[in-house]
C-alpha cells in the first residue's frame, strides 16, 4: 500500500472541524507521525467509520513521543487489534500525555504478553491523560518467560499514571496464562504480573470512576504469588481513587486475588464486586478480598458490596461473600490486614467485615486506629495478634470445629518451627496453642490456664466526727467482683513424650474483701444544764465481691500413640467470694460536767432532799449498727469442658 503524505486527513484538526479517521491507513499514518515527533497537542481527531486492523499494531505514541491530542472514536469500533512489543508501552495508543483525551471508542482484539517490564492496555499502554466512555473486549494470553519480569496488563490501560483519569469505561476480557507446570517454569519469584480489569496500576492522584468490567481467567499456572489480579486495578497507590465501579466474572487461581484492588493504599468507594472465585491454595499466600483489597493502613474502603461466591479447592464448599469478606490461608506468619475499615461516609454507622482464618494462620492487626469485624471465624490453629496501637472490635467470634479427617491431618498434625509456645487472642476469648518442642525430649509446656482478673479491695469507711451528738461512721466500700474466666479453645499437637497430667482450666477471678465500716463519732459532753451528747452509730461493713464464673474450655488434642496425655485436669472453678467488711465501732456517750447540788430540809415533813443543778447524767451514745456481711461470690458456673483426641497411626492416618 502506498503511504500517504503526513497530515493528509480530511479536516483541519480543530474542534469544530477535526481530522477525520476513516480506515487502517489513516490510523497508521497517525502512528507514524507521532513516532516521528509530531504529538498533535491541541489537535482534534474523529473516527468516521468502523475500522478493521489487519496487521500487528505498533501503537500510537511512545514514552519518548507521547500523543497529546484529542481523539474521538465517535462510537465506532476498531477491531482486529493485535499488539506487539515494539515499544515499552503497548496499546492502540502506546503512550499519552497529560493533555490527551481518548473518548467514545470501541475496541476489540487480543493481547499476547511476554512479561518484560512493560505496560499493556487495549486503549492506552501508559495513560497520563483522560480516557472516557470507551469499551474494550479482549482475549489476553500471557506467556511465561524465563525468568519472569514485572509486567502490567490492563483491559483499558496498562498504567493510569499520576493525575490521570479513566471514566465510564466498559470492558470484557478472557485471560489465560501459560501453565507453569506444563512449561516447567514453576518457580518462586519476587517479580509480579499485575492484571487489572481497568488498569494494572492506578498511581497517586489517578482516578478510575464509574467503570464496569467482566474479567474471566485461569490464573492458577504460576505458583508463589507471581500473579496479582484486581477486578478494577491490581495496585491502587496512595491518593489513588477508585469509585463507583462494578466487577464481575469467574476467576480461578492458586494464590491471591482481590475483587476490586489487589493492593490498596488509596480510596475505594461505592464499588460492587460480583465475581466467582475458584481457589487452589498451594502457594505461600492466600488472601482474597471481595471489596477494597489489602489495606496498608493508609488506604480506605467504604460503601462497598461484594455479592459473589468463593469456591474453595475442589469446589465442595461455596460461601457467599459479604462486604469485603476476607479469607486467610496457609502458614505465612506475616499475612496482615489493617482493615478493611468499612465506614459509610458521613454516617456514624459502620459496615463490619466477615473474616475467616484457617489452617494455623494469623490475622495480624497493625492498624493505628480501630478495625471493625462483624464475625471472625477461627478454625483450629487460626489466631489473631494485635499490636499496641490497634483497637479491634469484633461483634461475634465463632469457632469452626466441624472438620473431616483430611482437614485434621492438614491443620493439626505438623511440626512447629519454633517449639513450644502460646498464642492467645486479645479480646473476647483466648486461644492457646501448645506445640511439642522440636529440640528437647520433653514438651516445654505442661500447664495452660487462663483466668479472669481478681476484683479490687473495698476501701475502709471514714470515722464519724465528734459533735454535740457524734457523727455516724461511713460505711465501708464494697469489694469489686472478680472477672469471669474467659472461654478458651486449647490445641495440643506434636507431643514426643507422655505427660502424666496436663492442667487446663479457665478459673473465674476472686471477689475481693469489703472495706471495714468507719467508727461512730463520740458524743459531745453535756453543759449546764443539758445532757451529754449521744455517740454516733458505727458504719456498715462493705460487702465482699462476688467471685467470677468459670469459663468454658474445649481441647483439641492430636498426638502419636506413644506420647499420650494420661490425664487431663480441667478445673474451671468460680472465684472465691470476698469477705464482709467489719462493723464500725459505736461512738462513746457524752458526760455531764460541773453538777452543783444543794441540800434542803422540809419542816412540815421533817425530811431532807438533794437537788443537782446542771441536769441529769448524760445518756449513753447509741451503739453503732453492725456492718452487713458481704454477699458470698456466686459459684462459677461449671464450664463445659471437652477433649477430642486424634491419634493417627504412623504416616498420619488412623
Amino acid at each position: 500500500m502506498e503511504a500517504k503524505k503526513r497530515n493528509s486527513w480530511d479536516g483541519e484538526g480543530k474542534e469544530e472541524n477535526p481530522f477525520q479517521i476513516w480506515n487502517e491507513e489513516d490510523l497508521t499514518e497517525l502512528a507514524d507521525a507521532v513516532s516521528s515527533g509530531e504529538t498533535y497537542g491541541n489537535k482534534y481527531f474523529r473516527v468516521e467509520d468502523n475500522i478493521a486492523l489487519t496487521q500487528i499494531w505498533p501503537g500510537i505514541g511512545s514514552d519518548y513521543n507521547k500523543f497529546s491530542g484529542n481523539f474521538d472514536g465517535n462510537g465506532y469500533k476498531v477491531s482486529g487489534l493485535r499488539l506487539s512489543m515494539v515499544n515499552r508501552e503497548c496499546g492502540l495508543f502506546g503512550s499519552t500525555s497529560s493533555t490527551a483525551r481518548i473518548t467514545n471508542l470501541d475496541i476489540e482484539g487480543e493481547i499476547c504478553v511476554s512479561p518484560d517490564d512493560n505496560w499493556w492496555g487495549m486503549a492506552v499502554g501508559s495513560n497520563r491523560g483522560y480516557i472516557g466512555n470507551c469499551s474494550c473486549k479482549a482475549k489476553i494470553r500471557i506467556l511465561l518467560p524465563d525468568p519472569v519480569e514485572d509486567c502490567y496488563v490492563g483491559l483499558i490501560a496498562g498504567s493510569n499514571q499520576q493525575g490521570s483519569f479513566i471514566e465510564n469505561c466498559r470492558g470484557t476480557a478472557e485471560v489465560a496464562i501459560d501453565k507453569a507446570e506444563e512449561s516447567g517454569r514453576e518457580q518462586k519469584t519476587d517479580k509480579r504480573i499485575y492484571i487489572g480489569g481497568v488498569t494494572a496500576l492506578n498511581q497517586s492522584k489517578a482516578q478510575v470512576i464509574g467503570c464496569v468490567t467482566t474479567l474471566n481467567g485461569d490464573f492458577s499456572g504460576i505458583l508463589r504469588s507471581a500473579v496479582c489480579v484486581g477486578g478494577i486495578t491490581a495496585k491502587n497507590y496512595k491518593n489513588g481513587v477508585i469509585q463507583k465501579n462494578t466487577v464481575s466474572g469467574a476467576w480461578k487461581l492458586r494464590n491471591r486475588i482481590y475483587g476490586l484492588a489487589e493492593e490498596n493504599k488509596g480510596k475505594v468507594s461505592g464499588c460492587i464486586c460480583n465475581g466467582t472465585l475458584e481457589i487452589e491454595m498451594e502457594g505461600e499466600e492466600g488472601l482474597i478480598n471481595g471489596g477494597g483489597g489489602e489495606d496498608s493502613g493508609e488506604g480506605m474502603a467504604y460503601d462497598g458490596q461484594a455479592a459473589g461466591k468463593v469456591i474453595l479447592g475442589s469446589g465442595e464448599k461455596i460461601t457467599a461473600m459479604d462486604v469485603a469478606q476476607l479469607w486467610i490461608y496457609g502458614r505465612q506468619q506475616a499475612v496482615q490486614s489493617t482493615g478493611p475499615v468499612l465506614k459509610k461516609r458521613g454516617e456514624t454507622g459502620l459496615k463490619k467485615t466477615d473474616i475467616y482464618i484457617v489452617e494455623d494462620c494469623p490475622l495480624i492487626i497493625r492498624a493505628k486506629g480501630e478495625v471493625f469485624y462483624r464475625t471472625v471465624h477461627l478454625c483450629p490453629g487460626g489466631y489473631i495478634e494485635i499490636n499496641a496501637n490497634a483497637t479491634l472490635d469484633i461483634e461475634e467470634l465463632k469457632r469452626e470445629t466441624a472438620f473431616d479427617r483430611e482437614e485434621i491431618d492438614q491443620n493439626l498434625i505438623h511440626r512447629s518451627e519454633d517449639g513450644g509456645y502460646f498464642r492467645k487472642i486479645q479480646g473476647q476469648e483466648y486461644d492457646i496453642i501448645i506445640t511439642g518442642n522440636q529440640d528437647e525430649d520433653e514438651m516445654s509446656v505442661n500447664s495452660a490456664a487462663v483466668s479472669g482478673g481478681n476484683g479490687g479491695n473495698g476501701g475502709n469507711g471514714l470515722c464519724g466526727g465528734d459533735g454535740a451528738d457524734g457523727g455516724y461512721g461511713f460505711s465501708g466500700v464494697h469489694g469489686t467482683d472478680g472477672a469471669d474466666g474467659p472461654d478458651a479453645m486449647i490445641i495440643i499437637r506434636d507431643l514426643k513424650t507422655p505427660i502424666t497430667i496436663l492442667n487446663i482450666g479457665s478459673a473465674g477471678g476472686d471477689g475481693q474483701d469489703g472495706g471495714d465500716g468507719g467508727s461512730g463519732g463520740n458524743g459531745g459532753n453535756g453543759r449546764k444544764p443539758g445532757s451529754g451528747g449521744s455517740g454516733g452509730n458505727g458504719g456498715n461493713g462493705g460487702n465482699g465481691g462476688n467471685g467470677g464464673d468459670g469459663g468454658n474450655v474445649q481441647v483439641m488434642y492430636a498426638s502419636t500413640a506413644n506420647a499420650l496425655i494420661q490425664h487431663f485436669n480441667l478445673p474451671s472453678p468460680g472465684g472465691e467470694p470476698g469477705e464482709a467488711g467489719k462493723e464500725g465501732a459505736a461512738g462513746k456517750r457524752g458526760i455531764c460536767e460541773d453538777l452543783t447540788c444543794t441540800e434542803a430540809e422540809d419542816e412540815e415533813t421533817d425530811t431532807e432532799s438533794v437537788t443537782c443543778i446542771g441536769g441529769n447524767p448524760a445518756k449513753p451514745g447509741k451503739p453503732g449498727r453492725p456492718g452487713r456481711p458481704g454477699r458470698p461470690g456466686k459459684p462459677g458456673l461449671k464450664g463445659k469442658t471437652s477433649v477430642t483426641a486424634y491419634i493417627p497411626e504412623e504416616g498420619g492416618k488412623e
